[in-house]
């Protein structure tokens, strides 16, 4: 009647116990795996992931070409906004809403 007496008879209890297991420690195998490889690209400094840890001037260069690349997209969209309401795009965008 205790719990390890039915752990050990319930076959299939076990059998379920024993699969919980082995997927536990596949994934805690598979994590050591990943993070080993993450260690190793960031510690390379000719990784793109190493630089951009590791140099300060590409991680800034790469800072300001986010930066344009938001600037660039709040202009396309103000352009693009500007186009719905000219006098020779207007019939074209009022066509494509219906």
């Amino acid at each position: 009647g205790s719990l390890s007496n039915d752990i050990v008879t319930d076959t299939i209890l076990f059998r379920s116990l024993k699969n919980s297991v082995l997927n536990i420690q596949n994934i805690s195998d598979t994590a050591i795996v990943v993070l080993d490889n993450i260690k190793k690209i960031s510690a390379d400094e000719k990784s793109p992931l190493g630089v951009i840890l590791h140099d300060e001037k590409a991680g800034s260069d790469l800072k300001a070409t986010l930066h344009n690349l938001n600037l660039g997209s709040e202009k396309l969209d103000k352009d693009l906004e500007a186009l719905q309401h000219s006098f020779l795009l207007r019939k074209f965008f009022k066509k494509q809403v219906k």
